[in-house]
C-alpha cells in the first residue's frame, strides 16, 4: 500500500505544473517544475506518516505503531519512486519525439503523470480506461490540436499497455511449456 502512496505523491508532484496550463511561465521558468519536487521531498515523510497514522491507529485504543527511522525510510522510497516517475515522463518526452511530436519535455511530461494520477484515481473504471486518454488530450489541448492530442492518447495507451504486458508474456510461454509437457 505505501507504494502506491509514494508512486501517486511522486506522480502527482510531478503532474502539478500540468495545471498551470502550457501559457504559465513553465516554459521560461523550469523551478516550476523544481520547486513542487522539493517540497515533496521535504514534506513527504512527514505528510505520508500522518497518513499512515490515521490508517493504522487501532480505533478501540488509539495506540499506532510507527517503526522507528520512518522519516528515512519515507524519504529513501519516496526519492526513489520520484525518480522512477521522471525516468517515465523522460520516458513519455522520447516516446513522443519518436512519433513526431516535438514538444517541450517540460509540457508533456507533466500532462502524462497528470493523467495517469486522474486515471488511477478514476476507481469507476479498470486501469482508468478512458479517462487517462481523456485527461491527456484535455491538458495538452493547449499546445496541440485536439486530433494531435487524442492520436497521441491512444498511442500512449497502446504503448504503456505493451510496457506492462511484455515483461510476462515470456513468463506465459513457459508455462504454457510446462502444462504442455506435464499433460504429454
Amino acid at each position: 500500500m505505501s507504494g502506491q502512496i509514494f508512486a501517486l505523491a511522486a506522480a502527482s508532484i510531478l503532474s502539478f505544473s500540468a495545471f498551470l496550463g502550457s501559457d504559465s511561465l513553465l516554459r521560461l521558468n523550469p523551478w516550476a517544475i523544481l520547486f513542487p519536487i522539493l517540497v515533496g521531498l521535504v514534506l513527504a515523510p512527514y505528510l505520508l506518516k500522518w497518513l499512515v497514522t490515521k490508517i493504522l491507529t487501532n480505533r478501540i485504543d488509539d495506540t499506532t505503531i510507527i517503526p522507528r527511522g520512518w522519516n528515512r525510510f519515507t524519504l529513501k522510497w519516496f526519492s526513489l519512486y520520484l525518480l522512477n516517475w521522471i525516468l517515465y515522463v523522460f520516458s513519455f518526452w522520447i516516446f513522443c519525439h519518436s512519433v513526431g511530436y516535438n514538444y517541450s519535455l517540460l509540457i508533456v511530461g507533466p500532462a502524462f503523470a497528470a493523467a495517469y494520477v486522474l486515471g488511477y484515481v478514476a476507481v469507476f473504471v479498470p486501469a482508468g480506461l478512458g479517462v487517462r486518454e481523456a485527461s491527456l488530450v484535455l491538458l495538452l489541448g493547449s499546445v496541440m490540436i485536439p486530433e494531435e492530442a487524442l492520436l497521441l492518447a491512444v498511442l500512449t495507451r497502446m504503448w504503456t499497455t505493451f510496457v506492462e504486458i511484455a515483461p510476462g508474456i515470456p513468463l506465459l510461454m513457459r508455462q504454457l511449456r510446462l502444462k504442455e509437457n506435464s499433460s504429454s
